[in-house]
């Protein structure tokens, strides 16, 4: 760790500027991977909830297994209900 703080500071102005460069757009991009698998474990989440509902599974126990809210799986009732 010491080691790459001493070549930090002997980085030219440029050579510094592509460094921060570089980590601001490593930053993006692992924000951008950790927004993806979010939204992807939530998607699976909501399909789980569907299925269940379906199964006539109760708000308790779909929020229990699922983690989603319980306003939500009451959005997803109703989303089914009209969807028929």
């Amino acid at each position: 760790m010491m080691q790459d703080k001493a070549k930090i500071v002997k980085l030219t102005s440029d050579e510094y500027k592509k460094y921060i460069d570089s980590l601001d757009a490593y930053r993006e991009v692992k924000g951008i991977r950790e927004t993806a698998i979010e939204e992807g474990m939530n998607m699976k989440a909501v399909e789980m909830a569907k299925e269940m509902i379906k199964d006539k599974e109760s708000i308790e126990k779909i929020n229990k297994y699922t983690k989603l809210s319980k306003d939500t799986v009451e959005e997803l009732i109703n989303e089914l209900k009209n969807s028929h």
